[in-house]
């Protein structure tokens, strides 16, 4: 094993198999790398809060001789490119004090930029082709996003209209066997957004989507997410306690860039379906 996509895959394949402080010392490793490249094996397990031996015993159950193996590919991983860290996003929200609602206006526009700095920051470029292919190959999109997710769902689906009609919005009530997921197969792709906590639907459907074989793209907080677990991408959006709501602004982002690269895949096809969107709305003079 030479890389870290291969150790994150097999960390993420093998998750709901783990012991719970395995489980533990697997996230960590997931969700920051650029500490595990540069703290010693005993801070990485402090911060975990897990007993030091228990990172040797995922080593070893990665396959690796020792834990010092195992964070040596991290090391070459940020040798060969610099991790951004997720604290200079957090410094922007340490100023707990304004409470009136100037202060309430200055703080969520802090809010909001550090969350979508993180994003941006964090977004592997070769990462959201790789999606944008996957979207194009596929022979029908399903789209799920419950609870407050959903409005972000609702945005990619308006999206994913403009340039294919092979596109399905699934709504929470859908039973996992029936309504339009019944049809799911090999070669379709589904397109889910859930964060902590995730919702028991989001849950189902995504595991369900996966056992008949379509690729699922997970646009979620964490690695080790349900969503994630199961998919073929994952596309993270940045965990802060203290933001609340406003991380449906870097989940909004994250679904515009995944079309805008979708159609810049699909180059002259794009224009043509666009065209042919373009033209069938003024004929209706309706955006419904």
């Amino acid at each position: 094993m030479q890389t870290i996509d291969e150790v994150n895959l097999l960390l993420r394949s093998s998750y709901e198999q783990m012991s719970p402080h395995m489980k533990r010392a697997a996230k960590y490793l997931l969700e920051n790398p650029e500490e595990v490249a540069v703290h010693s094996m005993r801070t990485i397990a402090k911060n975990a809060g897990i007993h030091p031996t228990t990172m040797v015993r995922l080593a070893r159950e990665l396959s690796f001789s020792g834990y010092n193996d195992l964070r040596a590919i991290y090391q070459n991983k940020v040798k060969q490119k610099k991790v951004p860290h997720v604290e200079q996003a957090k410094a922007l929200l340490t100023d707990s004090a304004r409470s009136d609602i100037r202060g309430i206006i200055e703080r969520s526009r802090e809010d909001a930029l550090a969350s979508l700095a993180s994003t941006y920051e964090n977004l592997d470029p070769e990462l959201l082709k790789a999606v944008a292919q996957t979207i194009w190959k596929s022979s029908h999109l399903y789209l799920i996003g419950f609870r407050s997710s959903y409005a972000v769902a609702s945005l990619l689906y308006y999206r994913s209209l403009m340039f294919t009609p092979d596109v399905s919005l699934l709504e929470a009530r859908t039973s996992v066997h029936g309504g339009k997921l019944r049809y799911i197969k090999p070669g379709d792709v589904m397109i889910a957004i859930a964060t902590e906590p995730y919702s028991n639907s989001s849950t189902e459907m995504v595991k369900y989507a996966a056992a008949k074989g379509a690729d699922i793209i997970a646009i979620t907080d964490s690695m080790v997410s349900p969503l994630a677990v199961a998919a073929k991408h994952v596309l993270l959006v940045p965990k802060f306690d203290n933001v609340g709501y406003d991380y449906l602004i870097p989940s909004i982002a994250i679904g515009n860039l995944i079309m805008s690269a979708a159609i810049r895949v699909g180059g002259k096809k794009s224009l043509t379906r666009l065209e042919y969107s373009d033209k069938h709305t003024e004929e209706f003079l309706s955006f419904d």
